[in-house]
């Protein structure tokens, strides 16, 4: 039976520069980088010539797993949010515009400016995308001040 997530992974082009990114979101390296070229991996993977270059990083009670494949190369893919195959993390926060502010004087690429969430579950929520490094959509989501908030406005 399963029993929890253990990590979530993503393959990166550039491991410097996406070790800044997540430790500028609040992940601090976990252990020692590792360079991988391990029987075990290349069963794992059904690559005979694997090898990586490998990274763990905890924040918010999960462990961040970044690949920088170093054989086979491979290709960069649109991760536009909308294409099958593609996902994305959300980040829960208790002031969006805040933290906002704060990752866009960071250099960090958003999509918009926050929006907020009018209907459904999460009305009364504020959500935005954002972009790491290699194009991957990342979401901030929290609850927007009392003044933004749709429930109040129908009062």
């Amino acid at each position: 039976m399963i029993q929890s997530i253990h990590h979530v992974s993503f393959t990166i082009k550039e491991m410097e520069r996406s070790i800044a990114f997540y430790r500028r979101l609040g992940f601090q390296v976990a252990s020692d980088r590792r360079h991988l070229t391990a029987d075990y991996l290349r069963a794992i993977t059904g690559y005979a010539d694997a090898e990586m270059h490998v990274a763990y990083l905890n924040g918010y009670n999960v462990q961040l797993e970044l690949i920088q494949y170093v054989a086979p190369a491979g290709i960069d893919l649109d991760k536009t949010n909308y294409h099958v195959g593609s996902a994305h993390i959300c980040f829960a926060t208790d002031d969006i515009y805040a933290e906002y502010e704060r990752l866009q004087q960071a250099g960090v690429r958003f999509r918009t400016a926050p929006v907020a969430i009018r209907e459904g579950p999460n009305a009364g929520m504020g959500a935005v995308y954002f972009f790491d490094p290699d194009g991957y959509t990342l979401e901030l989501a929290g609850v927007l001040p009392e003044t933004d908030s749709p429930k109040t406005k129908e009062r």
